[in-house]
This record gives structure tokens, sequence and C-alpha cells, in this order.
């Protein structure tokens, strides 16, 4: 090889240049998580339709008893499927807190570190890594953002840990991916 076509190493480009790496480490709190969880778009829309859905048979049954003498059967119902609703919806944060409470390493440091790549998470007492390609959905609202895996499956990030460029660098990657 004739060392005049060779480049200069100062003339070679690296790939690694172009690669974005973003690293963050946190602590949750339960009531960021229980946060977490309660302002879940998925989760909201299946809330909301749920909702919906007992409002609707509630209000069918109130029409009902509107225009039948006997109404003994139906206020039960009305006042049973209103009740049903409330528990479902008071239920749902014990939930959260009972997986909070019964789940250690929630309560512990939780890095992440987010590359062209992949998705890389650690903490106590496990560490995962996924490529983008698996990665089923991306949502956000203020406080979060939501990494779907799959539709049971996701990791939450809260926001205050970037910084606002790394919030950008962030939505960079998410884009290209």
């Amino acid at each position: 090889i004739n060392s005049k076509t060779t480049p200069k190493p100062s003339q070679c480009w690296s790939l690694e240049i172009f690669q974005k790496m973003i690293s963050i480490s946190f602590t949750l709190d339960k009531k960021e998580f229980l946060r977490a969880y309660s302002t879940n778009p998925q989760l909201k829309k299946f809330y909301l339709l749920f909702s919906s859905f007992g409002l609707l048979i509630a209000a069918t049954l109130a029409y009902q008893f509107l225009k039948n003498e006997d109404n003994s059967t139906i206020i039960f119902s009305v006042v049973g499927g209103l009740i049903g609703i409330l528990f479902v919806s008071s239920r749902r944060n014990s939930r959260y807190e009972d997986i909070y409470d019964k789940t250690p390493s929630l309560r512990s440091e939780i890095n992440y570190t987010f590359s062209n790549e992949s998705l890389k998470s650690n903490g106590e007492s496990f560490q995962s890594e996924a490529k983008w390609d698996t990665v089923y959905k991306v949502t956000e609202n203020n406080e979060f953002f939501y990494l779907y895996l799959n539709k049971e499956s996701m990791y939450f990030v809260p926001k205050r840990v970037f910084t606002s460029n790394q919030i950008e660098e962030f939505r960079s990657i998410l884009t290209h991916n």
C-alpha cells in the first residue's frame, strides 16, 4: 500500500462521533410511582372506556327505572353499577401501591442508558437490554416518557431526570428508531 493513499488517523471518520448515548439514574418515591401509572396514557384510555361503559349501563338502567313501575331491581342494579365503578377506580391505585410496597427494587436507584441501538436498564436486582425494534410504542405526557415493549410491559422514565438538552437528544433517538 502506498503511504500517500493511506489516510492519516485525523482524516478517518469514526462512527462513534455520531453515536448518541444518554445515561441517567434516579430513584422513585411512592407518589411518583403512583403518578406514573395514574397518568399513563394507555391505562387512562382503558379506565375511561371502562367508566364510560359503566355510566352507559347506569344511564340505561335509570331510564328503565323511570319507565317502569317495579323499580326495586333496577335501583339495586344502578346503585350496584355505580359502586362497582367507584370500587374499580379506587382499587386501581391500591393495586399499584401494593406493587410498590412489595417490590424493593422499585425503591432503589434505577439506571438507564439510551443509545441509537438499544435501551439498557439496571438496578439493584435486575438488568435488561432491549433493542429499539422491539419497542412497541412510545408515548409521553408532562411528567414521563412511556416505552412499551408490548401491550403489557413498559418502562417509564420521569422527565425530571433529564436536562433540557438530553430531552431533545432522547426524542431524536426515539425519532430515528
